[in-house]
């Protein structure tokens, strides 16, 4: 579901971000979204959880790759989220099993952060 309040904000469920399109900025196909992950105590969008573009044929199989939310913008026309990144730099970013993603033990948020941080050139 989304919808726009009075104020003119557009909000959405995680149920209609997930499975949406992530293009790069040159609008090619970067992968979809498996889920969202947020901070429970700021209730602020954390990550993005893609699957990338070409599934098994892409050579990560079931990997899963969580992007910092700031490497997005979202696109209210076409209704499309817009990465930062291209897909050869989402293959290139850490990827985890949802079991990994589930468990602390793996340190995956600063792995990522690291990751996103540098690619951006110090600022992710």
């Amino acid at each position: 579901m989304r919808l726009k309040t009075a104020a003119g904000r557009s909000l959405a469920t995680p149920s209609t971000v997930e499975g949406a399109k992530v293009l790069s900025p040159r609008g090619d196909k970067v992968g979809t979204i498996h889920t969202i992950m947020f901070d429970e105590v700021s209730g602020a969008i954390a990550y993005l959880v893609l699957k990338p573009a070409g599934g098994l044929f892409g050579g990560r199989g079931d990997k899963l790759h969580p992007a910092p939310w700031s490497c997005f913008t979202f696109d209210p026309e076409r209704f499309e989220y817009v990465a930062d990144f291209d897909a050869d730099a989402l293959k290139a970013s850490p990827a985890y099993d949802a079991d990994q993603l589930a468990s602390s033990a793996y340190a995956w948020g600063e792995q990522v952060q690291r990751h996103f941080t540098a690619a951006a050139g110090g600022t992710a």
